[in-house]
């Protein structure tokens, strides 16, 4: 704070402070909610008006991608399926976490990334931004597993009352991107062709995670590598609160929220510390 002349005190911005710590930042969240909600709106605007079927392309679009996967996959993963899992329920709950969690990295990044001058100049705190961009592509996610009813009448999958817990999922993805994406944006801003070897490494973390083919056809060394990896948890878990026929051990289930936490608070410190770094790049 500032002492002005007339006795009053004035704010002063300091990107530091404004990131003290995880639980300000959840209220800086809470406080600047109006903006915040302007920011995904505008998130979303941005995405779909040059659309011609507009926010139905987030419905339409995991299942063509899923129907290409299925025909060229299917006879080959169908068989290693128990009965009461169908592959086409399988492939295309892995297509839209496929899409949430790994684009959602490079999303929330590139938030940040592409506004530092709007948040130098009118002095909003970075998270906003991270987590906007996360909470905006986490909306696409949301609106895509509505293809999921469908399509489990279709295939006599049984949903899960389990499903009622999909809004707490997504706290704890838009928590995670964001937490990640506060970690990357100063390698992206840093290095030009960061962005090229990053996607590398999501095409490695892509193979090494259940989205299209099940656990149960690799073997025990390479079985060991695909659970070990945090992606794993996130898609075993979204299945088991989905479909009644999943099935998650309890450490993958609270593996969850722990890893959003963990990574989200890491997110903040880091920003906290070196984004005006960032600024001077």
């Amino acid at each position: 704070m500032r002492h002005e002349d007339n006795g009053t005190f004035k704010p002063i911005y300091d990107s530091r402070r404004s990131q003290d710590s995880p639980i300000a930042t959840l209220r800086v969240l809470v406080s600047r909610r109006v903006l915040l909600e302007e920011l995904i709106r505008l998130e979303l605007v941005s995405r779909y008006k040059r659309s011609a079927i507009g926010i139905l392309w987030s419905f339409l679009n995991p299942l063509l991608v899923s129907s290409v996967i299925y025909f060229v996959f299917g006879r080959i993963f169908n068989s290693y399926m128990p009965e009461t899992r169908g592959y086409a329920s399988w492939v295309v709950s892995g297509v839209l976490l496929q899409v949430l969690l790994l684009t959602g990295i490079t999303v929330s990044s590139s938030g940040l990334q592409q506004n530092v001058s709007i948040i130098s100049r009118n002095r909003i705190q970075p998270i906003l931004f991270a987590f906007s961009s996360a909470a905006a592509h986490g909306i696409h996610f949301v609106i895509g597993c509505l293809a999921l009813v469908p399509l489990a009448l279709f295939t006599g999958q049984k949903l899960s009352l389990r499903i009622m817990l999909i809004p707490f999922f997504y706290i704890c993805v838009v928590l995670w991107l964001t937490g990640i994406g506060l970690l990357l944006v100063g390698w992206f801003m840093r290095f030009d062709d960061a962005l090229y070897l990053f996607n590398a490494l999501l095409m490695i973390i892509s193979y090494l995670s259940p989205f299209l083919y099940p656990i149960g056809i690799l073997s025990d060394r390479l079985r060991h590598y695909v659970e070990l990896n945090p992606v794993t948890n996130f898609v075993v878990t979204f299945r088991w609160l989905v479909y009644e026929n999943h099935t998650a051990t309890l450490v993958q289930i609270l593996a969850v929220p722990i890893w959003s936490a963990a990574v989200f608070i890491a997110g903040v410190y880091w920003i906290r510390n070196r984004w005006n770094d960032y600024v001077m790049l």
